[in-house]
Parts: structure tokens; C-alpha cells; sequence
């Protein structure tokens, strides 16, 4: 999805440890265009329920926001 100009990101939900189905991690992605510089950040959370999904896309776009306000 793209949350702001110049920002494209996704979700992922990710097991981080082979052959445990406990532990999965939402996992946010971006790539941001600055200045014609590519740069890639992200954010990860463990999931909780399908509310953690939402949680974490929200707190990674505000995070992006103030990132993009910087720049």
C-alpha cells in the first residue's frame, strides 16, 4: 500500500523460528523515495490477534509520517 508520496509499504506476518507455531510477528515494510535516495525501514510487533495487524500498520505509518515530515 502507499500511505504518503514517495512511501510504498506492506504487512507480513512472519515465523521467525523454524518448526514453532507459537511465534508469529507482524511485520511492517517500507521503501521510501528522499531526495531520489532510496531508503528501506520497517517495524515489526508480535501478533496478538487480528487487532495487532492493525495496531502495527497504524503506529509504522506514524512513524513514516514524522519520517517524511523530517525529510
Amino acid at each position: 500500500y502507499t500511505p504518503f508520496e514517495n512511501v510504498h509499504s506492506g504487512i507480513l506476518l512472519i515465523k521467525p523460528i523454524e518448526n514453532n507455531h507459537e511465534t508469529i510477528i507482524v511485520y511492517a515494510f517500507n521503501l521510501i523515495n528522499i531526495k531520489n535516495h532510496l531508503i528501506y525501514s520497517s517495524y515489526y510487533s508480535d501478533l496478538n490477534g487480528l487487532e495487532s495487524i492493525t495496531r502495527t500498520k497504524a503506529n509504522n505509518d506514524l512513524i513514516i509520517s514524522e519520517f517524511v515530515k523530517k525529510n
